[in-house]
């Protein structure tokens, strides 16, 4: 199978143990791309440990926080396979069969599968009865995606709402329905949501130069 693992991590070690070793459990020799945004030392002995072990790991430590969106791309640009699972290190793979599953969905064709959020133009979840334009979201806490097709659309970026203007233009263009997958994730894994914020703070709280909240319409880092 033609598929990189990848995953970003903020200080919190012992959420990405949980994540990596419930990838490993199924995909035991498939690359896995670990991009830590610790800048210090929180995650050193995990990772260190983990390469020892695991031949098909690499991990890139950055001397900074780059963000959610840009350590994804950073291991986007380092991938070797066509197609990628992208997955939060506190997303907990509990199934079998995940990204079997997906790729009977995945063609050259085919930009992104995985959990499709309804938001507004400014990023925002709508109410029941919205009567706005809605725009289709790709959820990046867990997502398979071509990487030839993320190319052709802005880069995922910053630290809210990674994938925002991508999903934009496709929906200007369009695409919406031709080449994104809605697939229910969520049956194969659990998601901590919000497990780094939750002690760390929000992305203002421990990124300098960071302004605003994800979602916010004038938010220039969206």
């Amino acid at each position: 199978m033609q598929v990189t693992g990848i995953t970003t991590v903020y200080r919190t070690p012992e959420l990405l143990k949980e994540c990596y070793e419930s990838f490993r459990q199924y995909y035991p020799k498939l690359p896995f791309i670990i991009i830590d945004n610790s800048a210090d030392n929180s995650c050193y002995h995990l990772t260190e440990d983990l390469l020892d072990v695991d031949p098909f790991l690499s991990v890139i430590k950055n001397e900074k926080n780059e963000g959610h969106g840009d350590g994804m791309h950073q291991a986007i640009g380092l991938a070797e396979t066509p197609y990628l699972f992208i997955m939060d290190s506190d997303v907990v793979i509990r199934r079998p069969s995940l990204l079997e599953e997906m790729m009977v969905y995945m063609t050259s064709s085919i930009y992104g599968v995985g959990w499709l959020l309804n938001l507004d133009q400014g990023g925002r979840n709508v109410p029941v009865h919205f009567t706005g334009e809605i725009i289709k979201y790709l959820y990046p806490a867990f997502m398979l995606l071509n990487k030839s097709l993320y190319y052709e659309f802005p880069k995922f970026t910053r630290f809210g709402l990674p994938p925002l203007k991508a999903m934009q233009k496709i929906h200007d263009e369009g695409l919406t329905n031709k080449i994104l997958v809605d697939f229910p994730v969520s049956v194969y894994l659990t998601h901590k949501s919000g497990a780094t914020r939750a002690r760390y703070g929000d992305c203002e709280d421990i990124v300098e130069g960071f302004i605003g909240r994800k979602g916010d319409t004038n938010n220039p880092n969206n």
